[in-house]
């Protein structure tokens, strides 16, 4: 939890990540997002006001990646987006976060 708040994730979110990430086996979502949420993650802007993504280091290459939607207005946090990104790509992406 964070702030009080809860995560979730749609069927949806999952079944287009699978789509868009051939690289992510189905059995390995909840690892990714138990790491990237619950075990001290570094956190920076996603794309928009209200996303943060949230990040850990799984492998010597590899972070996991998953992006929730933070709103205040909603009884839960939802998550966006879920991804195992490389150092080069996440240093890319944090640099053109908005600050």
């Amino acid at each position: 939890m964070l702030g009080g708040y809860s995560f979730f994730g749609k069927k949806s979110t999952i079944f287009r990540n699978l789509g868009k990430h051939s690289d992510i086996d189905k059995a390995e979502y909840d690892y990714l997002i138990g790491q990237a949420l619950y075990n001290d993650p570094t956190t920076f802007s996603g794309s928009k006001d209200n996303y943060t993504n949230f990040v850990k280091k799984i492998s010597d290459k590899e972070n996991s990646l998953v992006l929730v939607e933070l709103a205040e207005t909603k009884k839960n946090h939802e998550i966006v987006h879920i991804l195992k990104i490389n150092d080069r790509n996440l240093k890319r992406m944090k640099e053109k976060s908005p600050k």
